[in-house]
């Protein structure tokens, strides 16, 4: 067994930060300020990500690997643990989910949409007609925002393709809109936008999201299905930094320095409360759900939050103009109640310097 101080060695020679040190390597894809002209206390906040608490056992914070905080559009603090760094791509999980809703915002600004109660039979008329007796053609594309199609939760979408697992799968309507969470739901998505949008999802996302906020080509990686579509639920590989844009695009009400790139009232209606769900994790309270976010109160706060499995967090404060993303190994099933808690309270205490 691999003792604490080795952990804790190792996490340290590894560590890449751009507080007390100096500042990471390629900078100048981002705006970048000493917490403290920020309104942030360097010396609170070197506490709170001292390595050697991060990379405790007797924690989950060991699993962290990847930490950005902006503030006000700036980036003031980045740090790297156990081996990753700012280049590193790392799994964003179901946040993936937060990416597709933001593209479904595009596109339906575009024009692509009619509006967001059309079916499924409208929106794959061609896969639709195969499984014509299926209930899911009726489910419409708001349900899937919000996760109240009355899919069962979380099957997953990419081992027999699209209209066998998904179109025809049982489903458990409820009056009133029962919230279950389903992965296989939201990769219709995919497909869906690539009807709407004329070409691969891959395509409009790069074109309309991640090219207009700077992110490159080899800056992503997304994983793919059984039929070679890219999947609209999970899968998506960013660097945090990356994430962080995506995230501030939203708190600055989708506007990237100065762009418009997301539509102002997407912001607006998609992390507002759709869906009540009244949950807790760690600090973060009355947490309800969106257009694939979630969103709760923090300390007082309303704060908007993309989760991915496993401590993946991209957390939006807007009265605060901030935003902390973290990103993390996931640890065994047992441990992830606890990992998600010990996180956002971690993010909790950053976010409290600010206030």
């Amino acid at each position: 067994m691999t003792s604490r101080r080795v952990i804790v060695a190792g996490g340290l020679s590894a560590l890449t930060f751009i507080g007390a040190g100096g500042r990471a390597a390629d900078m100048a894809d981002w705006p970048v300020a000493s917490p403290e002209s920020q309104g942030i206390n360097k010396v609170a906040l070197d506490g709170i990500l001292d390595p050697a608490k991060i990379l405790n056992l007797a924690t989950s914070l060991y699993t962290l690997r990847s930490l950005v905080v902006v503030r006000n559009g700036f980036l003031i603090e980045e740090r790297y643990y156990a081996g990753s760094k700012a280049s590193t791509l790392r799994n964003i999980a179901s946040i993936t989910k937060s990416v597709s809703s933001i593209l479904v915002g595009i596109a339906l600004e575009q024009g692509k949409f009619r509006s967001l109660n059309q079916t499924i039979a409208e929106l794959l008329p061609e896969a639709a007609a195969r499984v014509p007796t299926s209930a899911v053609n009726g489910v419409t594309l708001a349900q899937i925002l919000t996760q109240t199609g009355g899919f069962p939760d979380d099957r997953q979408s990419d081992t027999r393709g699209l209209e066998p697992q998904v179109l025809d799968v049982p489903l458990q309507p409820a009056t009133p809109p029962v919230w279950r969470y389903s992965s296989a739901a939201v990769s219709l998505i995919g497909p869906i936008l690539a009807r709407a949008v004329g070409r691969s999802v891959e395509d409009f996302a790069r074109a309309s999201l991640f090219s207009p906020l700077g992110i490159g080509d080899y800056d992503y990686d997304w994983r793919r299905d059984a039929i070679g579509h890219v999947r609209s639920d999970s899968g998506l590989r960013l660097r945090a930094r990356d994430l962080a844009r995506l995230a501030w695009t939203m708190v600055d009400g989708g506007r990237w320095r100065g762009r418009q790139v997301v539509p102002a009232q997407w912001v607006a209606e998609s992390t507002r409360r759709h869906i009540a769900l009244g949950w807790q994790v760690g600090p973060m309270t009355n947490i309800d759900y969106g257009y694939l976010w979630f969103t709760g109160m923090l300390h007082g706060r309303v704060v908007n939050l993309a989760w991915g499995y496993g401590a993946q967090f991209a957390l939006m404060v807007p009265s605060l103009n901030m935003v902390v993303v973290t990103l993390a190994d996931a640890p065994g099933a047992k441990e992830l109640a606890k990992q998600a808690a010990e996180v956002m309270g971690l993010t909790a205490q950053i976010v409290e310097l600010a206030g």
